[in-house]
């Protein structure tokens, strides 16, 4: 009986799906690139429009689930995703997203994000660095630690205008300590002429480039709590569930 249990519920795709949420499909999510595709653009799996152009790098590969961008070779390869009304001037936001440091020869990196509101390591991957641009106090955020050098790291920048105006990090499901936390002050500086882009941009007039790899890439207009993030990176943004977590599955039917 549990045998047939087993096989009815393969059949149906229980065990490998529906058990994790679809976070591409929650109505604050406003962009996500699974970044699978291996040619051609990227997809928005949001349904928000919000499509991938890919200038230069490499599509298809070896990413946390399924694909990845790479972007290594050269630092003016990035993507863009446009500037769709969803991702304009969001005073709330959440961006998520896996990222594998290859860029040692760069300095200030941009991750994604846009020009007024980014996610970067700093210094040579020193720290992981937020900004949000107003035209009071830049709220800035740094933990003391940049990402790995040898492996993807899932990581999550947050800020809310309404709250206390300062960006929380995340790295690998876990809020990180900071060496450096200002809150804005001021007006938040418009950024509807402005892309969404991966690994490429700018801070106080300087272009800043990047040379990574990047997997699922996510952007929501509200604040994302730690389980949700946590959640996002065990499971993926449109809820695959990985190999390893199959086992506990059937045990716990069993």
């Amino acid at each position: 009986m549990k045998k047939l249990l087993l096989t009815l519920l393969f059949s149906l795709g229980l065990l490998t799906s529906g058990w994790a949420t679809d976070y591409t499909q929650d109505v604050n999510c406003v962009g996500a690139w699974l970044l699978d595709e291996t040619s051609g653009t990227y997809a928005d799996s949001s349904g928000e429009g919000n499509t991938g152009t890919v200038n230069g790098g490499t599509m298809g590969a070896t990413g946390v689930f399924g694909k990845a961008y790479d972007g290594s070779s050269n630092q003016n390869n990035y993507v863009t995703f446009g500037s769709g009304a969803s991702l304009d001037d969001n005073t709330v936001f959440s961006y998520v997203g896996w990222v594998k440091y290859v860029g040692t020869d760069r300095g200030n990196q941009p991750l994604f994000g846009k020009d007024q509101k980014s996610l970067y390591l700093f210094n040579y991957n020193s720290a992981l660095q937020g900004k949000v641009m107003t035209n009071g106090t830049v709220a800035e955020s740094r933990n003391s630690a940049g990402v790995s050098t040898t492996q993807f790291d899932h990581l999550a920048m947050l800020y809310d205008n309404a709250g206390d105006r300062k960006i929380d990090l995340y790295m690998n499901g876990v809020e990180q300590s900071y060496s450096l936390e200002i809150a804005a002050t001021g007006t938040l500086t418009s950024d509807d002429s402005s892309n969404f882009i991966l690994q490429q941009g700018s801070y106080a007039g300087t272009a800043l480039y990047g040379k990574n790899l990047y997997d699922e890439v996510g952007c929501f207009d509200d604040i994302l709590t730690s389980t949700e993030i946590n959640d996002i990176m065990d499971n993926g943004l449109a809820g695959a569930v990985a190999a390893g977590d199959i086992g506990t599955q059937i045990i716990s039917i069993m």
